[in-house]
């Protein structure tokens, strides 16, 4: 276990890496139900997001890739995005149910029969192809590729992750102008450090019939700061902890 020390408008913090494969053992012990704080929470993509253009000046976690407790399920065409926590912290039926139907692979191969409650609060639910806005060549933009800022702006599948108050309701709304931020500042970092005109890919696991839960990965800056819930894409798990 490695310590990385970051500084947080919400007070001292340290953000701490989890390297232990057995993720489902690791994570349920360290959930804790806090209100207005992240202490002892298993973060999400947007915190991810937002940790690291905070603090990107002081404290740059170069190619680095966390495992986000932001949760992407798959069945057929149909895609549900689940956001773990409301604005409070509080941990969502939903996602804690299913934290515990992920394997130490970091991965729910196959949950056909318990589709049907993966559902309610913090839940998102569209087709594969209203998660993404169409290209003039007819491809889903963003879909295992990367993006242009404008694109990034546009895409409905980041936008509801970042909590855009358009996309996800009030429980879970952090704002479009926060959602505008975090995207904007993750270009100019990428432009600025390695000339990156493209990032922010949403990648997902191979489609098929039967239903498919992985946590969403976050890439740094370094890696085109993707998205990534391939079987491939297991990651280190970060937690807040008072420091």
């Amino acid at each position: 276990m490695e310590k990385l020390y970051v500084k947080n408008p919400a007070g001292n913090r340290r953000l701490v890496e989890v390297y232990d494969g057995n993720i489902a053992k690791e994570i349920l012990p360290l959930l804790e139900r806090q209100n207005n704080n992240l202490k002892g929470l298993f973060l999400s993509e947007r915190d991810l997001r937002n940790i690291i253009v905070t603090n990107y000046d002081e404290v740059v976690p170069i190619d680095r890739r966390w495992s986000s407790s932001t949760l992407l399920a798959t069945k057929g065409r149909e895609v549900r995005v689940i956001l773990p926590y409301n604005t409070d912290g509080k941990l969502t039926g939903t996602a804690e149910f299913a934290f515990g139907l992920i394997d130490s692979y970091g991965t729910g191969s196959d949950i056909s029969d318990k589709w049907n409650k993966i559902e309610g609060s913090g839940v998102y639910v569209r087709n594969l192809e209203d998660w993404f806005r169409e290209g003039s060549d007819g491809r889903l933009i963003g879909l295992n590729n990367n993006m242009t800022e404008e694109e990034a702006m546009n895409c409905p599948i980041l936008r509801t992750k970042l909590g855009d108050s358009f996309y996800v309701d009030s429980k879970f709304s952090r704002g479009k102008e926060k959602a505008d931020e975090i995207i904007r500042r993750i270009f100019e970092i990428g432009k600025r450090e390695y000339g990156y005109e493209k990032m922010m890919g949403q990648y997902f696991p191979k489609i098929s019939n039967n239903g498919v839960l992985r946590f969403s990965s976050v890439g740094d800056i370094g890696t085109h700061s993707i998205s990534d819930s391939r079987e491939s894409s297991e990651g280190n798990i970060a937690f807040y902890k008072a420091a």
